[in-house]
């Protein structure tokens, strides 16, 4: 069976690809999701070299994971929101019409916990309905996005489509941008006695997974979901508060000879996150990697990485 992952060489990417060596990855610069199928007047598809129809027309997947989106780091939501629109809600539309024309069976969307911004529920089910509070926060672009995508694809000709929604995933590779990995960098390369910033503030909640407990998840879901629409909440149960969590990443790192200083944080942040995964888990997925184990492993993976 052969599949096709979009966004192949980001975090998420990455790890997928691991899981699944066959798997054909497009990604920047060689495929732009961006990129459109020309449909004429007279019908049927012309395809664009180098976008995402033209590849899905060569591999003729069963599967498409579509991962490919910009980066979800705080950065990319406030500084260049309209990107954040495109580069999702145009992409996933040129997906799905290449998975259409294809005859592909099956489409894994990627989302995002972001959907919901501040859940009344916690932890959060899959039925809790979207959320976008002010439209001039540039930060819910992406939460915009995630929704455009998850309709779009929910109410296409796909046959059978997967909604994954990853809460807070982190782990070796994972680049600055994110909680864990911002904090282990900025630690890391502290001198002695020195404040380290931490952005966020310290009573605020996030329940993190670690990237092979996401991976195996997904893949339960992939394999064994059986109804044509489904969504799944990915993610742990194990809410951490972010003082917990910056005690845990110094004490990991060996670096009690700094100062942690929290600065609050941006418009639009959530106090607190956590999934609902007993949909997932009826499946029989179960997370196996504390936070203290994880992070060991990801300090042990970035100190390897600076020899």
């Amino acid at each position: 069976m052969t599949t096709v992952i979009t966004g192949s060489r980001g975090f998420l990417g990455r790890a997928l690809m691991s899981a699944l060596p066959d798997a054909v990855g497009l990604d920047l610069p060689e495929c732009d999701v961006r990129e459109p199928a020309i449909v004429p007047d007279g019908g049927g598809y012309c395809y664009q070299q180098g976008g995402v129809a033209a590849e899905i027309r060569i591999e003729k997947p069963d599967t498409v994971w579509h991962l490919a989106a910009l980066n979800s780091s705080t950065a990319g939501f406030y500084e260049n929101p309209q990107a954040v629109l495109d580069v999702q809600i145009r992409g996933t539309l040129n997906v799905i019409d290449a998975c259409v024309a294809n005859g592909v069976k099956t489409l894994i969307l990627f989302s995002s916990s972001e959907v919901f911004q501040a859940p009344p529920v916690i932890p959060t089910p899959e039925s809790v309905p979207f959320s976008i509070p002010d439209m001039a926060n540039p930060r819910f672009s992406y939460a915009a996005s995630k929704q455009a995508a998850e309709m779009l694809a929910w109410h296409s000709a796909i046959p059978r489509v997967v909604i994954l929604r990853p809460f807070n995933v982190y782990g070796p590779g994972q680049k600055e941008g994110h909680a864990i990995a911002d904090l282990v960098a900025r630690i890391g390369a502290a001198e002695k006695g020195a404040t380290v910033p931490v952005y966020g503030n310290p009573g605020y909640t996030r329940a993190y997974c670690y990237i092979d407990d996401f991976v195996a998840g997904a893949l339960t879901a992939e394999r064994l979901s059986v109804e044509p629409r489904e969504v799944y909440h990915v993610g742990s149960a194990q809410e951490t508060a972010m003082d917990l969590l910056v005690t845990y990443i110094a004490q990991s790192m060996g670096r009690a000879d700094v100062r942690l200083e929290f600065q609050g944080g941006p418009p639009g942040g959530v106090t607190r996150r956590c999934p609902d995964t007993r949909k997932l888990r009826s499946l029989g997925w179960e997370p196996t990697v504390n936070l203290a184990e994880g992070i060991r492993r990801t300090v042990a993976a970035w100190r390897e990485a600076k020899k």
